[in-house]
């Protein structure tokens, strides 16, 4: 066991030996610091790792040359920022140089990424369909995404307000992922890189940018771009991380315990370097006097952006109450439109009934009985809906089993007929259930009238199902039978012309069953 332990000491002393020996060979070595921590991390590699390392000599990354600050190209084409910051750092802890390849769009090296051609990446967020072909390191660094737009845009509360707009993201990038998987209503114009997408918004070609916070205002500031602001945030943060592809997933781990030895003040003098604020030691007074110029212009523009964020809620919530209080005037005004058209229909119908009582004649009665049975089944409904908050639409259960017991009580003299109700209780639109009523109404008329001439009592069935948005509605009968003379389509008879002349308006269709009784079955669509 001694033995063991002895060889894995000097194996790892032997290995930090050569690594020290690399440093000092190409200059990096430049504080004791940065060497202990080297020792320190080289201590936490498995031999496994280490020796992968050694099998693997050459590691190919590339990086977004459009980014900055966190990465991009400089004037001379080499890829630098606030990720190759970290990456050297990493390479100071492996003790190993990655090659790093140049002159590439970040479209083009994703294309290679997911192929395998290229083995890694500094700074990508994590999405699920990455996680297919990458083997991430945790977030190293966490950057909000906002929402850049013109200045005339007011304040924008979130991604949703940005439905059916156009929005320039960048193609490839996580942003569009999450927009088109979040939030499929905007209209996404991909463009190549950050660049591009900002020149579309001060040309004014789309409402909005969206993109890394640092991204947006390190190009605001090299650009001088004064027609564009953060109108929001989105529910979205770039937790950046390094990726290298799946099957090496060791070398993830190796990087993330170079992370892991990364210091606070390490990464304090990361983000101080390229950060568009920074503070210099010293006092210099005439630097002074600028900064705090700068400072007070800063603070009296955002007061500024305040006040007419302020002014735009309030100007909102005023608005707010305008509608609130226009919807409430609509309903007030509906309900007192259903309520005179229930009490002009009830006059109506007492008009029938009194015309009824006086007449004598046997067709002219049973003429005024079935315009007085039609008038009530849409005096039902409408009393149902001026009862409810919306006009719009009705449970039918309710509605078919008091309309079906109202018709069978208006003829005492057919003896006792018992009503089996088999209806499910789902929502139909009023200008489908006005007609439906009507059409119920006069199959059931047409049952009480003949299905059981000479019997003292019978059953009806009334059942209504939905699926989806296919209704059948079934009024069945055990009486005599509707006779095979009887075609509803060819009758001359108001009543099921009528009928026909509904069901044709609601794009339905009736069928007949003549055993056993009869059995209307309507069918239609919502």
């Amino acid at each position: 066991m001694k033995r063991c332990s002895l060889l894995k000491n000097s194996f790892v002393f032997l290995m930090a030996f050569l690594f020290f020996m690399y440093l000092t060979k190409n200059g990096a070595a430049e504080s004791y610091g940065d060497i202990n921590a080297s020792f320190k991390y080289l201590d936490t590699l498995s031999r496994g790792e280490i020796l992968w390392l050694r099998d693997h000599p050459v590691i190919t990354v590339v990086t977004d040359p459009y980014w900055p600050p966190v990465e991009f190209t400089d004037e001379n084409g080499d890829p630098t920022g606030m990720s190759m910051d970290y990456l050297k750092l990493v390479e100071q802890r492996l003790g190993i140089k990655f090659k790093r390849l140049e002159k590439m769009n970040w479209q083009d090296a994703y294309s290679k990424l997911k192929s395998h051609k290229i083995d890694m990446t500094t700074c990508v967020a994590e999405t699920p369909e990455r996680k297919e072909f990458w083997a991430f390191t945790k977030p190293y660094m966490k950057i909000p995404v906002v929402i850049a737009t013109q200045l005339d845009v007011p304040y924008i509360s979130g991604l949703h307000e940005l439905a059916a707009r156009k929005v320039a993201v960048v193609d490839g990038y996580a942003v569009d992922d999450w927009i088109r998987t979040g939030y499929p209503e905007i209209n996404i114009v991909r463009v190549r890189n950050a660049l591009d997408g900002l020149h579309l918004l001060q040309q004014g070609e789309v409402y909005a940018y969206v993109d890394n916070l640092l991204i947006i205002g390190d190009y605001q500031a090299k650009m001088q771009i004064t027609n564009i602001k953060i109108a929001g945030q989105t529910p979205y943060v770039n937790a950046q991380c390094i990726a290298v592809r799946k099957d090496w997933a060791i070398l993830a781990g190796i990087i993330q315990k170079a992370l892991n030895t990364i210091t606070e003040t390490e990464q304090k003098e990361i983000y101080r370097r390229w950060l568009p604020v920074r503070y210099e030691y010293g006092f210099n007074y005439s630097l002074f006097r600028k900064a705090l110029a700068g400072f007070v212009i800063i603070v009296f523009l955002l007061a500024l952006w305040v006040w007419k964020l302020a002014a735009e809620i309030k100007s909102r919530k005023i608005a707010e109450e305008k509608i609130r209080a226009l919807l409430a005037e609509k309903e007030l005004l509906l309900s007192e439109v259903h309520h005179r058209i229930k009490n002009n229909m009830n006059t109506v119908k007492g008009l029938l009934t009194l015309q009824l009582s006086a007449e004598h004649n046997p067709q002219t009665v049973n003429s005024l009985r079935d315009a007085e049975s039609r008038v009530q089944s849409m005096i039902m409904l409408y009393d149902r809906l001026y009862c409810t908050e919306n006009f719009r639409e009705m449970p039918i259960k309710d509605y078919l089993q008091s309309l079906a017991e109202e018709i069978i009580g208006s003829y005492p003299n057919r003896g006792i007929v018992n009503i089996n109700n088999k209806i499910e209780d789902f929502i139909l639109n009023i200008q489908l259930l006005t007609p439906v009523g009507i059409i119920i109404n006069e199959l059931l008329s047409n049952i009480m009238e003949h299905a059981f001439s000479g019997r003292e009592s019978g059953e009806i069935t009334v059942s209504a199902v939905k699926n989806g948005k296919h209704v059948i509605i079934i009024i069945q009968d055990d009486g005599i039978g509707l006779p095979e003379t009887i075609i509803h389509t060819e009758s001359s008879g108001f009543g099921l012309d009528l009928v026909d002349m509904l069901i044709e308006q609601i794009g339905g269709k009736l069928s007949i069953e003549r055993s056993d009784g009869t059995k209307f079955s309507l069918e239609f669509n919502v």
